[in-house]
């Protein structure tokens, strides 16, 4: 049965039991005026019977014309009326009510007995009894108008009974149906809290068995509101049970190794990878702790890096060396979790020995760059350079195209390198800035000399505005920006066209902007322009195009002072680059 339904029955059953009641008072009265109405007629009847008796006894005396009767009859008609009068008074002296028709009753029977007894004296002197009728006429009519009193109040006094005995058996019938009505619904009370405890205790005990991920008991039956709420139980017990099915089937077959471990660095799961990664099957790695598995010169390193991801709030990372079974070393990744509920460090550890071998391979080459690449190329540069200008001795005339050639190939190869070199020490962090106050108009001048000789080969005209704003920034790095810039604009502005340079102060930064009349940035270059080894397409006027370097260069320089680089196409024609320095402190 449904909860509603029960506190349907629980609401109804009194108020039925009520309209019961209050139909049974209805009929009640409607019988009690029935009765009231027929009582009243038969008291009514019963006076008009008694005044008819009085008016007949009236009228025979009043027709009396002689005394008829003997004096033995009379002398017994007078002891009988003596006696009833006697009797009368038994039963009304004992009820208050009636004392004053006792007297009555008393004062009128003597004076009719009295008057009696005078006639009889008259008679026994032989007079005539005519002058005692009247007298004997008016104590029957007041005789008998008593009684008429005693037996009307007698009447209605039984009457007065009747009623009050209907009143009693009403408020017994009131009583024993408010008792019944109380009782019926403390009994469907009792037993709709008692099936509702039960259900309530059933879904209670599902609940704790949902949480502590254990099977839950038979669904219920039914469709009231407890049922459903226990079958949306199921269902999300079994959603859960699905998901981590799911989630278990990613563990077991990931190429990572998934663990925890205690804040002591104890293992206490892993995942199947384990065998692969440290040769470890994930029930003998429960056995080790994170310091049985690491090389003795990283267990300081290990256990610092787990006591500080035991503290820290969210997700932190770190790298360690680990050791296999047969004792070599893996290069891991680890992303750990501290669970405070769990008391467990929740780790992802990724095998990273093939990625630092690459970033070993990296470094050789970029030293092997900077060492045997970088130097014998600036020894040659630096001896064009003397040949040229005829340090070295005089070269013939049709040789000098081909030095200048060389000289600029030099020159090109060598900013190559350099850019090589600077990018993967700012992509590595390595690259240290030397902040400082600096003027952004002599940043801007330095910059602007430093492209002038290949301005004016490109017949490319600088326009540079003054700005008193100071920076904090690194200038040496910052010119390098600027000339990366300037050096893309003036390869992509047509011939005597205009490069400008203009800066804006802000609230919080001042704005750099270097702006060119080049054929812009094709729309899908936009968003790609700043990463490294992305070139767009050469226009017409460029002859040659750029390394792909410069603008990644740019971007991570801007990165390293806290600000924001951007290109835009002017509407116009020509492209926009924008970057943000803060103000000197």
């Amino acid at each position: 049965m449904k909860l509603s339904t029960q506190g349907l029955i629980v609401i109804c059953l009194p108020l039925l039991f009520q309209f019961l009641v209050s139909l049974f008072l209805v009929i009640w009265i409607f019988q009690a005026q029935e009765s009231l109405s027929k009582s009243a007629q038969s008291s009514g009847l019963l006076r008009q019977c008694d005044l008819i008796s009085s008016d007949i006894f009236r009228s025979l005396g009043e027709a009396f014309v002689t005394f008829d009767g003997t004096k033995a009859r009379s002398d017994v008609q007078n002891r009988m009326l003596a006696n009833r009068l006697e009797d009368v008074h038994r039963e009304l002296k004992d009820i208050p009510e009636y004392h004053q028709y006792d007297v009555e009753l008393a004062r009128t029977g003597r004076h009719l007995l009295d008057v009696f007894k005078f006639l009889e004296i008259e008679r026994e002197k032989g007079d005539k009894h005519e002058a005692v009728t009247p007298s004997i006429l008016k104590s029957g009519r007041d005789l008998t108008e008593v009684v008429n009193k005693i037996v009307a109040e007698e009447n209605a006094r039984n009457e007065r009974k009747s009623q009050g005995k209907k009143r009693i058996d009403i408020l017994m019938v009131v009583w024993a149906a408010t008792a019944c009505s109380v009782l019926t619904t403390m009994v469907m009370a009792v037993f709709c809290a008692l099936n509702a405890r039960k259900l309530v205790q059933l879904i209670t005990a599902n609940a704790q068995r949902f949480s502590r991920r254990q099977p839950l008991e038979t669904p219920l039956g039914g469709d009231d509101d407890l049922a459903r709420v226990d079958q949306i139980f199921h269902v999300m017990d079994q959603a859960i049970r699905e998901a981590e099915q799911r989630e278990q089937a990613i563990i077991e077959n990931s190429a990572n190794l998934i663990c925890s471990l205690t804040n002591e660095g104890a293992f206490v799961k892993a995942n199947p990878f384990a065998q692969s990664l440290l040769g470890y099957s994930p029930k003998t790695l429960t056995k080790l702790t994170l310091l049985d598995v690491v090389p003795a010169d990283e267990a300081l390193k290990a256990d610092e890096q787990l006591s500080r991801a035991c503290s820290v709030e969210g997700a932190s990372t770190f790298e360690l060396r680990l050791l296999t079974a047969d004792k070599k070393t893996v290069e891991t990744s680890w992303s750990a979790f501290w669970s405070e509920g769990d008391q467990s460090l929740f780790c992802v550890v990724s095998d990273i020995t093939e990625q630092k071998k690459v970033e070993h391979l990296k470094e050789d080459f970029i030293a092997m760059i900077s060492d045997e690449l970088r130097s014998p190329l600036m020894s040659v540069s630096e001896t064009v350079s003397k040949s040229t200008t005829g340090q070295m001795g005089a070269i013939p005339e049709s040789a000098q195209p081909i030095f200048a050639t060389v000289a600029r190939s030099l020159d090109r190869l060598i900013r190559l390198v350099t850019d090589l070199l600077d990018f993967e020490k700012l992509q590595s962090g390595q690259m240290n800035f030397n902040m400082g106050r600096n003027s952004l108009t002599s940043i801007i001048k330095q910059a602007e000399q430093e492209v002038l000789a290949h301005a004016t080969r490109s017949k490319i005209h600088i326009r540079a505005g003054d700005t008193g704003a100071f920076v904090q920034a690194d200038a040496e790095r910052i010119t390098q920006l600027l000339v990366n810039l300037l050096s893309n604009a003036i390869r992509y502005c047509k011939p005597d066209g205009v490069v400008s340079i203009i800066a804006s102060e802000q609230k919080e930064h001042v704005e750099v902007s270097v702006i060119d009349q080049g054929p812009g940035i094709p729309p899908e270059y936009v968003d790609k322009i700043f990463t490294a080894f992305e070139v767009a397409p050469k226009s017409k006027q460029t002859k040659e195009g750029g390394s792909g370097l410069g603008l990644a260069i740019s971007r991570l320089i801007v990165a390293g002072h806290k600000g924001t680089i951007y290109a835009t196409n002017e509407p116009s024609g020509g492209a926009r680059f924008t970057f943000t320095l803060p103000y000197a402190k």
